[in-house]
């Protein structure tokens, strides 16, 4: 909203617009009886604030562009300059602003001038000029003549190409691959152009490809400081005065290879650090979490192990970079003068960031350059300035490198006026990017600029007359060339979204040549010649050209590419499934680690919903690193470990006591546990963790509530917590960890039920429960009776002779509520266990050979578990090869038909 105000006020002072005539001729109606009354009360009050807008500038000595313009004209009848010339030519332009055309009459009327002006009679492309000149040029000319020029050699009739592509990268690949076949054929890279709309946009596309392809360049745009790392690295370090040191940041910010620190070796393992410490944000608290391990140092922990170990002057270091930041960033004050403000983060940013000599030089100007602020405000705030500063650093640009380079021009359509071109590509020939998209000024509409323009005299241009503008510039562009005429849109985006092509070549499209989307079609339909080593090397692939000796001509590492190419061959040819699809071998040590300890029922439930899953998982131990400040509130298993504690914390030694003592007791747990674990653990928003508390609790409070009333009723009393079993189910070992077991003994017989809390969700969990088993879910429950009737065989059964009877096992899932308000609940009985015993003996069995023979296909389910796999970055599901091997393989068909051949309970 500031901004189009601003542009407002400046097309009205650019017109030289006098607020009080204008506001004069709006009251009494010279303007007519439009505008309507809302219209007009907006223009009235737009200019009220132009007139402010003056006030300011004048009080403050500000001076704008067409201050300038206005000075240059008041002296230029006696200016000694212009007075020596004999005669002074103008050329260049097709409009001018107000205060431009005031200064050019100024000119042209005190000195012998000539104005060369693009025009051509009767040429409606060029009706934008044409307008301009009848209606301010022409009437203050002596003499004017039409001239019509013919390059010598110019072909009769130009060679136009109409191309389209897909994305801005295919743009550029065809433009340069075209570039080298036209130089190859004679033409030199100075008689080739390449001009948009805007070249700002795609011009690092185009710098990248051209330097990949070895073409000389020099391009009209200067390129944003925001590109180059170095700018980056400084935004972020004044990016931690506002975000308090968030982890990310720091570590982005010393971790850069322009951060001023002299022992970089000892930085490698900040990162990780700085995770497991659970450092969101605050300096203070980087400190204080850093400060017991400055000794000693600290050691990663990962699943029980120790992962790696950091040494303490590792820690130290850390130590000190963060307190040598905090304190510089603390001798920053929060109010303070535009050039204090100025020469502190200065001096804040030439302590920590190396000097490049080059970038750092101009970004530490434009901060002294707010110093001149305090003309205007001699106070402001830190926050302010900082605001101000970093938008900056994102739209300021760089003084350009490629401006005096003999090669192909890189240039936007207002650079490439006047100029001509043997051969010119124009890019991005789209709707709404050439023509460009216009709107109306929503503060000044082109109606009211028409009636001011007309009514006092002032040149204030209307908006939508830009869309002739653009046709002009579209006309300057395709006469500048000569020879060759490429006109380039793009169909697609480079993620293949449609893009609609450009009406000015919409009766040229049926004879457009389509460059394919897909690298390997591009290279079958051009020269070897004009290849990059890159696409050599997959040129080479694609002719299956794979000796060694062309491999080592191009550079690359020839046991690589036989890997890639190994990688290719099994992929697509090989029969079977390969070590590339995951039938990878017998792994040893980890089958002697399951051999010892056998398998748990959650590791194999990961094994029936995908086996490359379990790989990954159980045996590349691969995880989901978790950044600590992007975690809103705990994750899920974090906090079910809690409700496990709670849970155990509460059941253990309950007796038959008065429902007021039961709710003082769960008070109690809940808070010593919440309370130890927020001591622990990283809160980022504690609004959201109380909130979260107060769910939890309501879900404990709402289950316990019912399941003690069971307890009461049914004699079953909990007797054993959080334990660990094993047990041999036939020839397979199983282990385990239980979360509850209720017994109720009569002399000899021990009846057992075992309880097992779920914090997550049911929904994947449908139909029967023995379905759901023998399909591979749900298999803790089946298991848990095992295991169970182990653990309490062995415990009871040394004391006397006992006769165990298992009942049942049953998941609760705390969270949700069934249509009569009770906690879900998944459950089996006994009877039910010894109907589906042999089903579930050969899928573990399976599953267990699978495991020793070193099978883990994959197993994709796209609407299913694949969208919250960890591993899915890593499968090759997205490989349609790869995922057609796994489907059809023998080994996937064996296992889908033990999971689903014989569901005849549903």
């Amino acid at each position: 909203m500031a901004s189009a105000l601003c542009a407002t006020l400046r097309d009205l002072k650019d017109a030289a617009v006098t607020p009080d005539i204008a506001l004069q001729a709006l009251s009494e109606k010279f303007l007519g009886s439009e505008p309507i009354e809302k219209e007009l009360e907006k223009t009235m009050e737009i200019l009220k604030l132009y007139a402010l807008y003056g006030e300011a500038s004048n009080l403050y000595s500000v001076l704008d562009e067409s201050d300038i313009i206005k000075l240059a004209t008041t002296y230029a009848k006696d200016s000694p300059l212009l007075k020596q010339f004999g005669q002074i030519i103008y050329y260049g332009f097709y409009d001018l602003t107000g205060t431009q055309l005031d200064f050019f009459r100024a000119v042209s009327s005190e000195y012998n001038t000539t104005l060369f002006f693009p025009a051509v009679k009767g040429n409606t492309n060029y009706k934008f000029a044409s307008d301009f000149f009848d209606t301010h040029i022409i009437g203050y000319t002596k003499d004017t003549q039409y001239v019509t020029t013919k390059a010598e050699n110019m072909p009769s009739q130009l060679n136009t190409y109409v191309i389209n592509t897909s994305g801005t990268w295919d743009e550029a690949w065809f433009v340069a691959k075209e570039t080298l076949r036209l130089v190859e054929s004679g033409y030199k890279f100075t008689d080739i152009g390449v001009a948009g709309r805007s070249i700002d946009t795609p011009l690092s596309i185009f710098e990248a490809v051209f330097r990949e392809n070895l073409i000389p360049y020099s391009s009209s745009s200067r390129e944003h400081i925001s590109q180059y790392p170095i700018t980056k690295t400084v935004y972020k370090l004044l990016s931690l005065i506002i975000n308090n040191f968030r982890r990310r940041t720091v570590i982005d910010v010393i971790n850069a290879r322009f951060f001023k620190y002299d022992k970089k070796d000892l930085s490698t393992s900040w990162d990780i650090l700085s995770k497991d410490l659970g450092i969101i944000k605050d300096a203070d608290e980087w400190l204080k979490k850093l400060s017991p391990f400055r000794e000693n140092g600290y050691t990663v922990n990962k699943d029980n192990k120790v992962s790696q170990v950091i040494s303490g002057k590792e820690v130290s270091a850390l130590y000190e970079v963060i307190s040598a930041l905090r304190d510089d960033i603390a001798q920053i004050p929060h109010t303070g003068s535009w050039a204090e403000l100025s020469d502190k983060i200065g001096y804040l940013i030439k302590t920590h960031i190396k000097d490049d000599g080059d970038i750092l030089p101009q970004i530490l100007s434009i901060i002294k350059s707010y110093s001149t602020f305090d003309i205007v405000n001699s106070s402001t705030t830190l926050d302010k300035f900082l605001k101000q500063l970093l938008a900056q650093l994102e739209e300021a640009r760089v003084e350009n490198n490629h401006t005096n380079i003999n090669g192909v021009e890189l240039l936007d359509a207002m650079s490439s006026r006047g100029l001509s071109f043997k051969i010119l590509f124009i890019i991005d020939l789209n709707e709404k990017v050439f023509p460009r998209f216009i709107l109306e000024d929503a503060f000044l509409r082109d109606r009211i600029r028409s009636r001011l323009s007309f009514t006092l005299g002032n040149k204030l241009s209307e908006k939508l007359k830009g869309y002739e503008e653009e046709q002009l510039l579209f006309q300057l562009l395709t006469d500048s060339a000569s020879d060759k005429l490429y006109l380039l849109y793009q169909r697609s985006d480079s993620e293949g979204k449609v893009n609609i092509p450009s009406l000015y070549i919409s009766d040229m499209l049926r004879n457009a040549i389509t460059i394919p989307r897909r690298l390997s079609d591009k290279l079958q339909q051009l020269s070897p010649t004009f290849l990059t080593r890159k696409e050599s090397s997959i040129y080479a692939t694609l002719k299956q050209k794979n000796d060694d000796t062309h491999i080592k001509e191009l550079g690359f590492d020839i046991d690589a590419f036989r890997i890639s190419s190994s990688v290719n061959h099994h992929s697509q040819e090989a029969p079977g499934l390969t070590a590339y699809d995951g039938k990878v071998g017998k792994i040893q040590d980890y089958l002697s680690q399951v051999s010892g300890k056998g398998f748990s029922p959650t590791s194999l439930e990961t094994f029936a919903t995908c086996p490359f899953k379990y790989f990954s998982e159980k045996i590349l131990q691969l995880s989901e690193t978790i950044e600590p400040e992007t975690i809103d509130e705990p994750p899920p298993y974090i906090l079910g470990r809690e409700i496990h504690k709670i849970m155990e914390q509460f059941y253990r030694g309950l007796d038959k006591t008065d429902t007021q003592q039961i709710y003082e007791k769960l008070n109690t747990v809940y808070q010593n546990v919440f309370s130890e674990f927020e001591d622990a653990y990283p809160i980022a928003y504690p609004l959201l963790w109380e909130a979260r508390k107060l769910k939890i609790s309501k879900i404990i409070k709402d289950f316990i509530k019912s399941d003690v009333e069971n307890i009461h009723n049914s004699n079953f009393i909990p007797k054993y917590f959080e334990m660990e079993s094993s047990v041999k189910f036939k020839d397979i070992k199983l282990h385990g960890y239980i979360d509850r077991i209720d017994i109720k003994k009569n002399k000899n017989i021990v009846e057992f039920k075992v309880i097992d809390y779920k914090s997550g969700s049911s929904k994947g969990v449908k139909g029967k429960t023995t379905t759901n088993i023998k399909r591979g879910g749900l298999l803790q429950l089946p298991i848990y009776l095992l295991l169970a009737k182990a653990y309490i065989e062995s415990n009871l059964g040394k004391k006397e002779p006992i006769n165990v009877i298992p009942i049942e096992a049953t998941c609760y899932y705390l969270s949700e509520r069934d249509k009569d308000d009770n906690v879900v609940s998944k459950g089996i009985n006994y009877d039910a266990f010894l109907e589906i015993e042999d089903c579930l003996y050969k899928l573990l069995q399976t599953i267990s050979t699978y495991i020793h023979k070193g099978i883990f296909f994959i197993k994709p389910q796209e609407h299913g578990y694949c969208k919250y796999c960890n591993s899915s970055n890593i499968c090759h599901k997205g490989y349609p090869p790869a995922s057609k091997k796994a489907r059809l393989s023998e080994e996937a068909k064996t296992f889908r038909n033990i999971l689903h051949g014989d569901d005849t309970d549903e």
